[in-house]
């Protein structure tokens, strides 16, 4: 959670004030990043940033797609995931 708590510091410091920013700001930089997931949600979404919420395991796979082409990701990230093998039905991308 080091980064994101970092950056509302930041955020926070630069005059940001939306209440979610303040909230992740205020974490713990050694906070579980499932206990912090609904504050950064908030806080992209006060920054007009929507993030989905992947329902199933096709529609999870598609966000980590776009994740890695949207933010040009080093591939030692995906490898994890791909241990596990991937949805049926998801060789198509989109």
């Amino acid at each position: 959670m080091d980064s994101p708590v970092r950056v509302a510091e930041d955020l926070v410091a630069s005059g940001d004030d939306g209440e979610a920013t303040i909230g992740i700001a205020a974490l713990s930089r050694d906070s579980l990043g499932s206990d912090a997931e609904p504050l950064v949600r908030a806080a992209l979404a006060e920054h007009g940033i929507d993030l989905p919420v992947p329902a199933d395991e096709e529609s999870e796979y598609q966000v980590l797609l776009r994740a890695f082409g949207y933010l040009d990701l080093p591939i030692h990230f995906f490898e994890g995931r791909s241990m596990y093998g991937f949805p049926r039905g998801t060789t198509k991308v989109r």
